[in-house]
């Protein structure tokens, strides 16, 4: 989950709504609760748990390993799903390519927020459509392979989108279970287990 204020850890709320439709012209109707369990502000990510009506956390989908940003080319085919608030927060899937690379950049310039630890960015640059809202959402690859985070755009010039790489996402992940583990605390389901699958 994108954080994009990049608000305190107290400032987030313990359990959010997450929305869920398979209505492609209808906006997300409410079916799970999700606990946000670690916030990470260097890279403006929250890992949010979504949970069944039993209590149960559970994945919406397997995880695939995939080329890591060094080897990722340029013209790579890549898609946005998210749910943009135009048109009225409805599904939007973008097709796209990526078009160029950031490493390091320096985005408390762009939007604003102090704390991100620019040496830990590493940023696709895209040419697919996106919007205020499709921050924290998926890009992936022709497969479905999760490439990337949608992060931050640009009106100028070509208005660019810009998304954590598969790296950014992993690190954070591994920082996600080793914080659990440093307080004692057993990673509940939907942590993915580096340690046992790597």
């Amino acid at each position: 989950s994108h954080v994009v204020l990049n608000l305190e850890t107290d400032q987030v709320e313990e359990f959010i709504v997450i929305g869920v439709t398979d209505e492609k012209g209808k906006e997300p109707k409410t079916l799970y609760e999700g606990e946000v369990i670690f916030v990470d502000q260097t890279v403006d990510l929250a890992y949010v748990c979504p949970a069944v009506e039993d209590g149960v956390f559970t994945h919406f989908f397997e995880r695939s390993r995939v080329p890591a940003y060094e080897t990722t080319p340029f013209g790579k085919e890549v898609f946005v799903m998210g749910f943009p608030a135009a048109g009225e927060g409805t599904i939007t899937i973008s097709p796209g390519h990526i078009v160029g690379f950031i490493d390091g950049p320096k985005v408390e310039n762009w939007i604003g927020v102090p704390d991100l630890d620019s040496e830990r960015l590493q940023l696709y640059k895209t040419d697919a459509l996106a919007g205020p809202g499709s921050s924290g959402g998926m890009l992936v690859d022709k497969d479905l392979n999760l490439i990337g985070v949608p992060f931050a755009g640009s009106l100028f010039p070509g208005a660019f989108l810009f998304s954590l790489s598969e790296d950014v996402y992993v690190g954070f992940e591994k920082r996600v279970q080793t914080s659990l583990h440093a307080q004692g605390l057993v990673p509940p389901d939907c942590v993915y287990d580096w340690e046992s699958q790597y």
